[in-house]
C-alpha cells in the first residue's frame, strides 16, 4: 500500500501551490502518480517529489 500523501497548504508558497492543484488535478481524473507519470513521459518519482513539494525543480529541468 502506498505512503500517506504529505498535507500541502497551497498558501505557504507557489510551490505548495503547484503541487496543491497537481494532486488536485491528479484525484479528480482518478490517475494514479504512475498513471499521471506515464501519460506525462515523466518518471513517477519525480512526479511524486514535485506533488507532495519534496524537492522543488531547478531551472532548466
Amino acid at each position: 500500500m502506498g505512503q500517506q500523501p504529505n498535507q500541502l497548504t497551497p498558501d505557504a508558497g507557489p510551490w505548495h501551490r503547484w503541487g496543491y492543484e497537481l494532486r488536485q488535478f491528479r484525484e479528480a481524473r482518478g490517475l494514479s502518480q504512475q498513471a499521471l507519470a506515464q501519460r506525462a513521459l515523466i518518471d513517477r518519482s519525480h512526479l511524486g517529489r514535485a506533488s507532495s513539494v519534496l524537492s522543488v525543480p531547478s531551472p532548466g529541468t
